[in-house]
């Protein structure tokens, strides 16, 4: 969690509250770290950290995707922003659609 944080403080994200979302919650065993965070201006962000051997495709896009509706409905409120970060590679696709969708994705090499 540490690493995320510092990569995002160097992206200019100050958080109030950060705090790890259980899979179990949302019901799924998909390898992905998701969090919820307040910034200093009391809106609320969700961060999705993907961390796999192979390539982000357009099926793991749709499940995130889904992941983000699930939360919604679970904490009752929606999210101002959505941020992906990726660890390895992204296809194109992916990223248009979750941009399409108003995403931020970042890239982590």
């Amino acid at each position: 969690m540490k690493n995320i944080l510092d990569y995002l403080q160097k992206r200019k994200y100050i958080f109030k509250k950060f705090e790890k979302i259980d899979n179990k919650i949302l019901k799924t065993r998909k390898k992905i770290e998701i969090y919820k965070a307040v910034n200093l201006k009391s809106f609320y962000m969700a961060i999705f950290f993907y961390n796999g051997k192979s390539r982000f495709i357009l099926k793991n896009a749709k499940e995130i995707l889904e992941l983000m509706e699930k939360l919604k409905d679970i904490s009752k409120h929606n999210y101002k922003k959505s941020i992906l970060m990726v660890e390895g590679a992204i296809c194109s696709k992916a990223k248009k659609i979750l941009e399409d969708n108003g995403w931020r994705i970042y890239v982590i090499v």
